[in-house]
C-alpha cells in the first residue's frame, strides 16, 4: 500500500474504532510471508485472522462463507 504497510493499517483502524466506539470490523490479513513471529505480530496489530499466500481459493471461499454466515473462523 503507497501510504502504510497493512499492520499499520490494521492498527489504525483498530484505533479510530475504539475513538468513534464502533463495532470491529473483521481485519483478514493475506501475506506472503510466512513465520511466527509475523503471524504473531499480525494479531497483536488488531486483526482477526492471518492466511498466507497463495491461498487456495475453495479454502478462502469457505473462510468469507463463515463470515458471512456469523460463525467463528478458526486459522486454517
Amino acid at each position: 500500500m503507497p501510504v502504510m504497510d497493512g499492520l499499520s493499517a490494521t492498527r489504525e483502524m483498530r484505533r479510530h474504532e475504539r475513538e468513534k466506539k464502533l463495532s470491529p470490523a473483521t481485519i483478514i490479513i493475506l501475506t506472503a510471508v510466512l513465520s511466527g513471529s509475523t503471524q504473531q505480530e499480525t494479531l497483536r496489530s488488531g486483526a482477526n485472522m492471518f492466511m498466507t499466500k497463495p491461498t487456495p481459493l475453495k479454502q478462502l471461499r469457505a473462510t468469507l462463507k463463515q463470515l458471512a454466515d456469523g460463525k467463528a473462523v478458526t486459522q486454517p
